[in-house]
């Protein structure tokens, strides 16, 4: 009787990193706690209890459902039959490892002591999906940009910053490389900010 292999994604968690504590992540297809059950779920790797020796399944505090998460990525020209793609290169900030209440279906995830995080639906924790998501709410106008920033990863911190020291990309167009923004829509997308802080 052959088993089938597991299929899983991994990988470091970036700036998500408390050093010694939560170091990488590891997601695991058609998991039964992921939600819906062809999806991923993920997990961090409490590295206090992995060392010196393995300690599963106690070392592993579940995140949550990767349709959350986005650590993995579907394939968007895949063939027939294939899955999943390797995952992306940019972490999304948007839940710390281990703060997602509803992670596990059967068991409340455990919130590491050791990470103290900002409200969550502070602007400055949002991913990419969410800040693209408020800048398409705007306007129709505002759809190329929003386009332009999913394309290159422009998540809630890396767009405050670029506001913050009026970083000429802003209002470079998209064909040369920019967000394509005019100086007015970029007040009505701070002021969206503001109102969502």
């Amino acid at each position: 009787m052959s088993q089938t292999p597991i299929q899983f994604e991994t990988g470091g968690l970036g700036h998500l990193m408390v050093v010694n504590v939560y170091e990488v992540w590891v997601c695991v297809a058609e998991h039964a706690c992921s939600d819906p059950i062809h999806e991923y779920f993920c997990w961090v790797v409490d590295e206090t209890k992995a060392n010196p020796h393995e300690n599963a399944p106690n070392q592993y505090v579940a995140w949550g459902n990767n349709k959350d998460l986005e650590l993995v990525t579907r394939q968007q020209d895949a063939a027939p039959g294939s899955h999943y793609s390797k995952t992306q290169t940019k972490l999304s900030s948007k839940t710390a490892p281990g703060a997602s209440e509803k992670a596990h279906p059967k068991t409340k995830a455990k919130k590491p002591d050791a990470q103290k995080t900002s409200a969550v639906n502070s602007f400055d924790s949002w991913g990419v999906r969410e800040v693209c998501k408020l800048v398409r709410s705007i306007g129709s106008s505002f759809e190329a940009a929003a386009a332009a920033m999913e394309e290159n990863g422009i998540d809630g911190p890396f767009f405050l910053e670029m506001l913050a020291n009026n970083d000429e990309d802003l209002t470079t167009s998209i064909p040369d490389g920019g967000l394509g923004f005019t100086r007015l829509q970029l007040k009505r997308v701070a002021d969206q900010i503001e109102r969502h802080n």
